[in-house]
């Protein structure tokens, strides 16, 4: 296989880049083949293969060999790792899912939680980069985060009621997106389930278990199993399922993305006729 690779003459270079070129050909955009190559590199030295495409990676430019060769051999390990398609063959990557979740701006969906003998359903709404907002469904309370204003705000409308924090410490990098979590998902670890149709989507699975708040795998028996169900054509999700360890099951759906939301939606000033009340 490719980690024995440690000689490799010009014929075979050649059509390492004749393979590629059929490849990238059905990626979406530079943008996505550039965020691909990190990510393998990130891959590839975490499983410290240092062979020759490693050091065509390190080298860059450098010597005899183009980055077009490096980013031809890089597309092949992404074929044999299961994170490109291969040639011929149809449909949707999940490197693709994940760079458009990261380029979400605004997104809104509905979240229910159900557990032995009950079910909390919930709407969310993330605006980039520094609000968020939770509606729970049955009693209407409101939760909101402001990371840039520091503040939070929860309101209580059956008791017109609310209680709020100021000077909140985020740490550097608060990171409210709920679907960053999905990003995080080691390519490795993903298993790719047959395209089927949703919610008026033909849709592309791709089911993993989720990393800890470390980013860190957990043991099987203690893992969330997450399956995402993207738009087959634009990798927008459709519905995304968490199995806990616990038992419990999460579905969001209805998503809408990159639609506009009124910063008045994320206000932490609290509703006019409330009163405060200390949790």
């Amino acid at each position: 296989m490719i980690d024995h690779m440690n000689e490799q003459n010009h014929e075979d270079l050649e059509c390492l880049q004749d393979y590629v070129k059929a490849v990238l050909g059905d990626t979406p955009s530079e943008d996505w083949c550039q965020a691909a190559r990190h990510r393998l590199q990130s891959l590839l030295e975490s499983r410290k293969k240092e062979n020759w495409i490693m050091n065509m990676i390190k080298n860059g430019q450098k010597g005899k060999l183009k980055w077009a060769v490096a980013v031809a051999a890089l597309a092949v390990v992404a074929i044999l790792a299961g994170t490109i398609p291969k040639v011929g063959e149809t449909g949707l990557a999940f490197a693709q899912v994940v760079q458009r979740i990261q380029q979400i701006q605004t997104v809104t969906f509905e979240n229910v939680l159900t557990w032995d003998g009950g079910a909390e359903p919930k709407r969310q709404l993330f605006k980039a980069p520094n609000l968020w907002r939770c509606e729970w469904v049955r009693s209407g309370n409101v939760a909101i985060i402001d990371t840039k204003a520091r503040k939070t705000l929860n309101y209580f409308p059956r008791t017109k009621t609310y209680f709020c924090k100021e000077e909140v410490d985020f740490g550097q990098n608060p990171n409210l997106n709920p679907l960053d979590r999905i990003a995080e998902i080691k390519a490795g670890t993903v298993e790719t389930l047959p395209e089927k149709e949703l919610a008026g989507h033909k849709v592309v699975g791709f089911r993993a278990p989720l990393l800890d708040i470390f980013k860190a795998p957990l043991p099987k028996d203690r893992a969330t199993m997450v399956t995402i169900w993207a738009d087959a054509a634009t990798g927008d999700p459709v519905q995304v399922e968490f199995n806990h360890a616990s038992g419990d099951v999460s579905v969001w759906s209805d998503f809408q993305v990159n639609v506009p939301l009124d910063d008045a939606l994320f206000s932490v000033t609290p509703p006019e006729g409330y009163t405060f009340q200390a949790p």
